[in-house]
């Protein structure tokens, strides 16, 4: 359409021209009996009324919307710049997949097998020791009596 590609600088003056067409075609599209010789006095208070209100519309309405319209921009710019700046979620993103990295080593660290016992006792005591059960720990004195012998008492040792 013909005021769809004015420029935004006219969109104001658009309005008023639309206003103008549609009562120009409304006019002449009346039957020849009932169209006045002149425009009727009603027509121009109405295209007077509808110019209040587009400019009412426009500059009253639309200017506080503006201001609205900036302060949301100034507060997302804030959140980005300052709340939330990229470069700092980056840069933990980032240390997070490193520490994720290092934990993973640590776990395997954990699953290298240390078993070095060979004989029966001594396997023994090893499984309960390594188990990481704390229900075996009662077991452990047990175990260590039969591999190594009873513990000698305090004063029992030479000086």
């Amino acid at each position: 359409m013909l005021w769809e590609s004015c420029s935004s600088e006219t969109s104001s003056h658009a309005g008023g021209l639309r206003t103008a067409i549609l009562v120009a075609v409304l006019a002449f599209r009346a039957p020849w009996t009932t169209r006045p010789i002149g425009f009727d006095p009603c027509c121009a208070l109405l295209v007077a009324g509808l110019l209040n209100i587009h400019a009412a519309l426009t500059n009253v309405i639309g200017g506080g919307l503006n201001q609205i319209l900036s302060v949301d921009q100034a507060l997302q710019q804030f959140q980005q710049n300052v709340v939330w700046p990229q470069n700092l979620i980056n840069q933990a993103r980032s240390l997070v997949g490193i520490l994720q990295g290092n934990f993973g080593q640590i776990q395997n660290l954990m699953k290298i097998p240390v078993n070095s016992a060979t004989l029966p006792a001594s396997q023994q005591l090893e499984q309960v020791l390594l188990s990481r059960s704390p229900s075996q720990i009662a077991q452990t004195s047990a175990f260590y009596t039969a591999l190594y012998g009873s513990v000698p008492q305090s004063t029992a040792a030479l000086p």
